[in-house]
């Protein structure tokens, strides 16, 4: 076990280099920018995200923010972006419009632009387009947010994450943590592999039925995010890894 505990411990110092890369001072540059654009039509610019969680997994992270646009602008989300884009043609930035939101480079890191907006006479609501579903949704980030860094399983989301992507999986990183932060409040084991088996057990078995609501706004089921066929998929993945001899074969 001390052996494996180490494997893990490694794979989860390898990652956390990277999310110190979190540089306050070029964010703040960033927000600067955008607001010089439209600052009276700007409630305010939200960070989120695994950056700011400490659960990125990538070598060169994304910083994401939230343009959150006054309710009152009747401009729809689409138009607003490419209002933003059109704005942010900098060559130094590559700035590419991938539906709703932005993507540029500043100063060497990868910034990921959304647009929502702000509800009424609410503390941090905004009302944002699921284009999965083609509706709109009310949610609050910084809730995500705390509701993750409250838990203090940023390193068991970091492991779980990187089995998400070693098998390719479709599974949307808020219902991820969920998952992740339901399974382990009722854990007792300390030591990381045990506490990793416990949420594939749990995949394996109890998870296509249960249901996950967004922790700001129980109206949004983020459970229903993915479909049966894509949480099959997960299922299987975690019965099969469940069986592999070498941890190293389910997480790397």
């Amino acid at each position: 076990m001390k052996g494996i505990e180490s494997y893990l411990q490694e794979l989860i110092q390898k990652i956390e280099h990277s999310n110190e890369k979190f540089d306050e001072k070029i964010v703040k540059e960033v927000k600067k920018l955008i607001l010089s654009f439209e600052s009276k039509k700007i409630s305010q610019i939200v960070t989120f995200g695994s950056s700011i969680k400490g659960t990125n997994i990538s070598e060169n992270p994304r910083i994401k923010l939230l343009v959150s646009i006054k309710e009152k602008d009747k401009r729809p989300i689409y138009e607003l972006a490419q209002w933003f884009f059109n704005y942010l043609q900098f060559p130094e930035w590559q700035a590419v419009r991938k539906n709703n939101q932005l993507e540029f480079n500043y100063k060497g890191i990868d910034f990921n632009i959304f647009f929502a907006k702000k509800k009424l006479k609410s503390y941090n609501f905004h009302i944002m387009e699921n284009l999965k579903f083609s509706q709109e949704v009310i949610s609050n980030f910084n809730i995500h947010t705390t509701n993750v860094l409250e838990s203090n399983f940023q390193k068991e989301i970091i492991l779980i994450k990187l089995w998400r992507e070693k098998h390719q999986l479709n599974f949307p990183t808020i219902y991820l943590e969920l998952v992740v932060i339901d399974v382990l409040r009722k854990c007792k084991k300390k030591n990381l592999y045990s506490r990793i088996i416990k949420i594939l057990d749990y995949l394996r078995k109890d998870f296509i039925e249960d249901k996950f609501y967004d922790p700001s706004n129980t109206y949004n089921v983020i459970s229903n995010y993915l479909s049966i066929d894509e949480k099959k998929k997960i299922q299987n993945m975690a019965k099969i890894s469940l069986t592999e001899q070498y941890v190293r074969d389910i997480i790397s």
